[in-house]
């Protein structure tokens, strides 16, 4: 069970989350993102044990991403999905990767010198709730750990669904909760305990690694988010648990009718 905890990023979190309140959970995120983009890929390998590279190649190989393709990467962060897509989807394919926060695509940008094998990639600061992508555009897209942060999750489902094309396949790589009660007393310890001190020390950022795992509360669980996929409009929605849950890979289908 998640822990509930008096931390005041804890009821930060629960009021920003309201549905009243879109705008300050969307000003709230990007200025948590933008104080951590300097560390983000270290924390991210320290809170990961450095499976997050992993993860990233294996959601992309179980989306199936092919020579030619085009692929969108939502919150795309520093950029490291996206680098993996452009990866199987060589030299013809396409990628573009965009996220509200300027300070993490600032630190993804220099990522971006193109080798001869990969697709070319743009970085672009958008809004997930209004693509500015037109209908039917991406044969791929992939989103990691960015879907929790949204304002509006079924309206960011939804404009996923909407810039795929028919057939098209999303990935949603991002936080789950654990299956195993031994394991998942561990993980939470560690999420809510060990990584806000880590993030102080490595990157002096005490309240923005609070939120992280306190963001994981009011997310939907592996079942609850599948669900929502399908009233977005996706089929063949199902989810494959990673390190016993802590971590959980989506993937729906827009219908070809």
């Amino acid at each position: 069970m998640i822990p509930k905890t008096n931390n005041p990023v804890r009821q930060t979190v629960e009021r920003i989350n309201q549905p009243s309140q879109e705008r300050e959970k969307e000003k709230y995120v990007v200025g948590v993102f933008d104080s951590i983009a300097n560390a983000y890929d270290l924390m991210n390998s320290l809170m990961s044990f450095g499976l997050h590279r992993y993860w990233r190649k294996y959601a992309v190989r179980r989306l199936g991403v092919f020579s030619g393709a085009t692929v969108l990467d939502g919150c795309t962060g520093t950029a490291e999905f996206a680098l993996a897509s452009a990866r199987a989807a060589g030299p013809k394919g396409r990628v573009i990767g965009f996220d509200f926060s300027a300070g993490m695509l600032k630190y993804g940008k220099p990522k971006l010198n193109r080798r001869a094998n990969e697709a070319p990639i743009s970085l672009q600061q958008a809004n997930a709730l209004s693509l500015p992508y037109k209908t039917a555009q991406f044969d791929f897209v992939t989103v990691g750990c960015g879907i929790r942060n949204l304002a509006d999750i079924d309206q960011g489902l939804r404009e996923v669904c909407r810039v795929l094309k028919p057939g098209g396949k999303f990935a949603c790589l991002d936080l789950g909760r654990p299956v195993i009660p031994i394991y998942s007393q561990l993980y939470y310890f560690f999420f809510f305990y060990v990584v806000p001190l880590i993030g102080k020390l490595v990157a002096s950022q005490y309240e923005a690694y609070s939120y992280l795992p306190h963001s994981l509360a009011t997310f939907p669980k592996q079942e609850e988010l599948q669900a929502k996929m399908q009233q977005a409009g996706f089929k063949n929605v199902h989810y494959v648990n990673l390190a016993e849950g802590a971590m959980a890979l989506h993937i729906g289908e827009k219908s070809a009718a």
